[in-house]
């Protein structure tokens, strides 16, 4: 069922959405939640939540990172768990509630595809995972100000966009670095020869 989306949201936003399947299996959950895709995309040290949550804090909000991770590790603590834990894990119905949200906002900013930014938006549409990003500080507003910020007007062109942050430093977040090295690679021979 998840394949499904796959093909409607950038590489990275699909990779996310994978990354929280695995850890739901992981933990030995019964079930992938909102909170499942919330600790993915506020976990990697170069992914565009913690760029979010890092340009939130600057801008002189209170908020923390750690805060932030700890609480939605507390959160999924809580979540019911098997052992062993089901061979066959499936996303809950909030779960694809939203990956929906995620598509409506990708949308109504007429992108050709789910990103990031969306998705993260869209996690406050499940009350529990909003109330943890708000109590842990990281509120719909502040969210949506990192995310202008960061953004600014540029468009999700093609699932591959790395226009606006979904890959790490100046040009975006979500390519993997093997892709960043090889095309160096390319282009320094290209110089040499």
């Amino acid at each position: 069922m998840l394949s499904l989306f796959h093909d409607q949201f950038t590489s990275v936003a699909a990779k996310g959405v994978s990354r929280a399947v695995s850890l739901a299996q992981e933990l030995g959950n019964i079930e992938v939640t909102p909170l499942h895709l919330a600790a993915v995309l506020f976990k990697e040290p170069a992914s565009l939540g913690v760029q979010l949550v890092q340009k939130a804090a600057v801008s002189g909000q209170n908020l923390s990172l750690d805060e932030l991770q700890a609480a939605l590790d507390k959160a999924l603590r809580r979540l019911p768990r098997q052992d062993p834990p089901p061979s066959d894990i499936r996303p809950n119905g909030k779960f694809f509630a939203v990956l929906r949200k995620a598509q409506q906002l990708q949308k109504a900013q007429k992108d050709s595809h789910a990103a990031v930014d969306h998705i993260l938006m869209a996690l406050y549409e499940d009350a529990d995972t909003g109330a943890v990003l708000a109590a842990a500080g990281l509120t719909r507003r502040k969210l949506e100000d990192a995310v202008k910020q960061v953004r600014g007007s540029r468009k999700i062109t093609s699932v591959r966009d790395r226009a606006h942050g979904e890959e790490s430093g100046a040009r975006g977040m979500g390519r993997p670095k093997m892709t960043q090295a090889r095309e160096k690679g390319a282009r320094q021979m290209s110089k040499a020869g």
